[in-house]
């Protein structure tokens, strides 16, 4: 099998990323940024080459590098046109970061053209290859359970996260593009949802969202689920997985606590998460994954796949 070529699309602070990851895994890469500043940064910060200007602009030195797969870490309002500057240059086989697009009409729009373009389109749901996550995993399979329940909390923290963007409205839709970290993990284990019930209330005078999210359903596995997020009050992100024997938790999300049955004690447990600690969480497994394959490959979200999820955000942010 023939060592993978990359096109890293992206120089902020995710390029950078993923630049490590790459970088540690000896990969071929060519790594393209849009603006000239952007581009001076990513290469003052990591001592990698980059090439300003955008795709279009370096067309010619992404064809001769004969590249396989890439990765697309660009702004959230360009990521569906730059995947589709990737597959005009007949490149099969993309990692694009969440949410993928602007909005569900754009993702719609891009699992059309993958299908169009015979690509594979993959998005980077990176919580997916915590080590927390593997751990629990693990730990479901060889005590043979069955995940009975899935609840979930997705609080945004407003003011200190988003406010600085201003009237910038570069988070039009914080749900949309931050809080999928949560609810994709929570989904990942519970199921595609069948049915659910959701309520919104208060609408933030800032951005499209609503300031208050609660809900509940059931999954196509016959999971029972519910989620509460209330981001005018104190909270985090979390996501427990309940069986009949077990409750795992997963607050802060990188690291897994345990709680048994007919007990109130809640342990924490030990993971291996060396790789965790040196990169973004998450993040060496999921471009080994999207590279190699390997065991893990079911475990990367396909585009079509979040596409199918669309309703059901569309439901929860109502």
């Amino acid at each position: 099998m023939k060592e993978p070529k990359i096109l890293l699309a992206g120089v902020g602070y995710m390029g950078k990323e993923y630049y490590k990851v790459l970088r540690d895994m000896r990969c071929l890469t060519t790594v393209v940024g849009n603006s000239a500043s952007g581009t001076q940064q990513f290469v003052a910060d990591t001592d990698g080459a980059a090439y300003p200007g955008g795709i279009n602009a370096n067309r010619e030195i992404i064809n001769s590098a004969g590249i396989t797969h890439a990765i697309i870490a660009t702004p959230i309002h360009t990521l569906k046109d730059v995947a589709f500057d990737c597959l005009q240059l007949g490149i099969k086989n993309i990692l694009i970061e969440k949410p993928a697009g602007r909005n569900p009409d754009e993702i719609a729009e891009l699992e059309k053209l993958e299908k169009e373009y015979g690509a594979n389109i993959f998005v980077a749901c990176n919580r997916r290859f915590f080590a927390s996550v593997e751990t629990l995993l693990r730990m479901i399979d060889k005590q043979h359970e069955k995940i009975s329940s899935v609840k979930f909390e997705f609080t945004e923290w407003l003011s200190r996260t988003y406010k600085a963007h201003g009237n910038d409205r570069i988070h039009n839709n914080i749900f949309f593009t931050n809080s999928i970290h949560v609810t994709d993990l929570a989904f990942f284990f519970a199921g595609m949802p069948k049915e659910i019930s959701a309520y919104t209330a208060e609408h933030n005078d800032w951005t499209d969202d609503k300031l208050r999210y609660a809900g509940a359903g059931i999954t196509k596995n016959n999971v029972l689920f519910s989620y509460l997020a209330d981001w005018k009050s104190p909270g985090r992100w979390a996501v427990e997985v309940i069986t009949s024997d077990t409750r795992y938790y997963l607050q802060p999300m990188e690291t897994l606590q345990i709680q048994k049955k007919d007990s109130v004690k809640v342990d924490l447990v030990e993971i291996e998460d060396a790789l965790d600690r040196r990169y973004k969480p998450g993040l060496y497994a999921m471009v080994d994954t999207f590279l190699h394959g390997g065991e893990k490959k079911n475990r990367l979200l396909t585009l079509k796949e979040h596409n199918d999820m669309m309703w059901v955000y569309k439901k929860m942010m109502e």
